[in-house]
C-alpha cells in the first residue's frame, strides 16, 4: 500500500476484489469501503454494530477506560461526543475567550517576573 496515497492502491484493489475489502496491514486489520453507499449503510445506518475502536491493552491498567478518547463505541461514547460538540463547537468556544485572555495575561506577567521558570508558566 502506498503510504502517501493509499486510496490509489485501494482503488486498484477495488477492480480486483470488489467494493468492500479486508486486509491485514502490518498486523492491523483494515476494512476499506470503496463506495459511498456502503460507507453510509455500515457507518451511519449500522453504526451501533460497526463503529468501534480497537482494544488497547494499556488503557485499563492506567485507568483510562473512561476517558472519551479511549472509550468503546456505545451509549457512553455517544453521550461524551454530544457533550464535547456542544461545548467546543465554534459558536460555543467564544464563551471561553474571557478566561483565555485572563490566563494569557497572567502567563505574560509570570514570564516577566520569573523568566527562568518559563516552562512552569505554560501551566498558568
Amino acid at each position: 500500500v502506498d503510504t502517501d496515497e493509499p486510496w490509489k492502491t485501494y482503488t486498484e484493489w477495488k477492480a480486483t476484489y470488489g467494493e468492500v475489502l479486508y486486509a491485514r496491514l502490518l498486523g492491523q486489520e483494515v476494512v476499506v469501503l470503496n463506495s459511498q453507499s456502503d460507507a453510509v449503510e455500515l457507518l451511519e445506518k449500522r453504526s451501533q454494530i460497526y463503529s468501534d475502536r480497537p482494544v488497547i491493552a494499556t488503557v485499563e491498567p492506567y485507568g483510562l477506560e473512561c476517558a472519551f478518547g479511549f472509550a468503546r463505541y456505545g451509549d457512553h461514547w455517544r453521550l461524551c461526543q454530544r457533550i464535547f460538540h456542544q461545548t467546543f463547537r465554534a459558536n460555543s468556544a467564544i464563551t471561553f475567550r474571557p478566561m483565555q485572555i485572563r490566563r494569557a495575561r497572567q502567563m505574560i506577567v509570570n514570564m516577566i517576573d520569573e523568566p527562568d521558570q518559563y516552562t512552569l508558566h505554560y501551566l498558568t
